[in-house]
């Protein structure tokens, strides 16, 4: 594999970003943003409330960043995990984009260099997973191509 990630510090922007991948023929299921998201993985019965729910569920959804990034590359050592992770921590939104080819990351890289993306980079991924398979893997769904089992 091939992916293309950068980083915003505006949600619109990073969703712009993904919509013209889209548009431009990047299948919508390899290509991804990586945000915080509190509110989406607290229980509605927690017993926390206000800042003991934050502090109680931060650690564990901040853990799930690195993690995210080490399923990514493979590896908890590789430089782009600690610098995508933290951007995600500060609240900032990663975009990665997934492609079999080089030239196809490459043109990815091209597309969001237009959009004036952050700690932008194409890694080659050779011996890992595709995005798709990561996300939905970390959903708890499995996928056939862009299609929910």
């Amino acid at each position: 594999m091939h992916t293309a990630l950068c980083t915003f510090d505006e949600k619109a922007r990073a969703e712009q970003a993904v919509d013209n991948l889209v548009t431009a023929g990047f299948p919508r299921h390899d290509v991804h943003i990586e945000h915080k998201q509190l509110s989406a993985e607290a229980d509605a019965n927690d017993r926390f409330d206000g800042m003991e729910r934050e502090v109680a569920l931060g650690r564990k959804v901040v853990a799930s960043f690195g993690n995210f990034f080490s399923r990514l590359f493979g590896r908890n050592d590789e430089p782009h995990v600690d610098t995508y992770g933290r951007h995600v921590e500060r609240g900032g939104y990663v975009v990665v984009v997934d492609t079999s080819e080089p030239g196809e990351a490459e043109r990815a890289r091209r597309m969001l260099s237009d959009w004036q993306a952050g700690d932008l980079n194409v890694v080659h991924r050779p011996q890992q997973p595709p995005l798709r398979e990561i996300v939905a893997n970390r959903q708890g769904t499995a996928t056939t191509d862009d299609k929910p089992l």
